[in-house]
């Protein structure tokens, strides 16, 4: 049998035709990717609503998220499984005193050397076996709190290095932990700067004036020992205000 075409006839121009002239057969004929489908104005609709009324009630959060509102009168918390830090228990003076000094410490290190060897090429003297650290504690506190101006011997050297005040951020803890620092590390043997004996030190500084002192200077007016009630290294002290205390250290 012969079809009804005529030989003449270009099928595939025909479907051409076909698909230009009707869209609705072209777009069946359009193959999507999985999830590059069109989303629904529905679902997009709903997703808006659901965003409204969040918006609102973040909007009223006052009440929702008062810690007043959630636990009633009565509540009660159930016990941490996670342990306490144990507290802070007092301890011997020359230990906290030394473990707070050297802190203080990092800000003289970088010319006097961790070691306490200070820089001999330079003109920066040691600290390490000084009798300026070892000796009056007046003269030390006022070399740090006002720095040093001219030539200073040290163990029979001349070092001539001029040395910044080093006052600032100095409290009398601060201080007191500092010089007692130096004079208990690389085999000094002085004794410790109580905190009233710092607080002194801070006094006669600030009726001294800001200029550096000279060893002509602390000879002359401050060759002696602070002014304070002394402290023997065994005594228990607060680990937080370093004061003298009577609780037991267990």
């Amino acid at each position: 049998m012969r079809p009804d075409l005529s030989e003449s006839i270009n099928v595939a121009a025909a479907h051409q035709t076909i698909e230009e002239t009707l869209p609705a057969v072209g777009r069946e004929k359009r193959l999507l990717e999985n999830g590059m489908e069109p989303v629904s104005l529905w679902l997009i609709l709903a997703s808006a609503i659901v965003v409204l009324v969040g918006g609102a009630v973040m909007g009223q959060g006052g009440a929702f998220f008062a810690y007043k509102e959630v636990i009633k009168d009565g509540y009660m918390r159930l016990p941490s499984y996670i342990d306490d830090a144990p507290p802070l228990l007092p301890a011997p003076a020359l230990e906290l005193y030394r473990k707070e000094g050297i802190k203080q410490y990092a800000k003289c290190s970088g010319c006097h050397q961790p070691s306490g060897a200070g820089q001999p090429g330079n003109g920066i003297p040691p600290l390490a076996g000084s009798e300026w650290v070892n000796g009056s504690t007046e003269m030390l506190s006022q070399i740090v709190l006002h720095g040093l101006n001219g030539p200073i011997t040290v163990s029979g050297v001349s070092y001539n290095n001029n040395m910044p005040a080093m006052r600032d951020g100095l409290g009398k803890k601060e201080l007191a932990t500092l010089l007692t620092y130096i004079r208990s590390e690389w085999g000094n043997d002085g004794s410790l700067v109580s905190l009233e004996m710092a607080a002194s030190a801070l006094e006669i500084a600030k009726a001294r004036g800001s200029d550096q002192v000279t060893v002509e200077e602390l000879k002359k007016n401050h060759d002696r020992m602070l002014e304070g009630a002394t402290l023997a290294p065994d005594t228990l002290v607060d680990p937080i205000s370093l004061e003298p205390t009577d609780e037991p250290a267990e």
